[in-house]
């Protein structure tokens, strides 16, 4: 039973994770709404105190208007929880952000990335 438990919040955790990871530091469509507000539920049934935390901030500040919000930190909490449930070495460092402009031209298209850039 404990078994079966620890796979389901570990499914779910990893769900929220990906869910998170792929519809903030976009533009918010219909379908990233609709992933962040799933985000909120599993996080208050799966997560961690710490995580319901940083969500709670999250949600307290998609309140205000204009207002910049960072997902990292809950990001790189559930990254540390998952990789510690599935015994995976421990990563340090800030959570990385790839997002790549579609319909670029092919110019832009196959300039390198630089990861230094903000």
């Amino acid at each position: 039973m404990a078994s079966r438990k620890r796979e389901a919040r570990l499914k779910a955790l990893e769900a929220a994770y990906l869910r998170i990871a792929t519809a903030c530091n976009r533009p918010l469509t219909d379908k990233s709404k609709d992933d962040l507000e799933t985000f909120v539920a599993e996080i208050q049934l799966y997560g961690t105190p710490r995580q319901i935390q940083f969500m709670t901030e999250i949600v307290e500040g998609l309140k205000k208007p204009n207002n910049v919000v960072s997902y990292d930190a809950i990001l790189a909490d559930l990254r540390d929880t998952i990789r510690q449930e599935l015994s995976l070495e421990h990563v340090s460092g800030a959570v990385w952000w790839l997002r790549l402009n579609r319909g670029a031209s092919e110019e832009t298209a196959n300039k390198p990335l630089n990861p230094d850039a903000p």
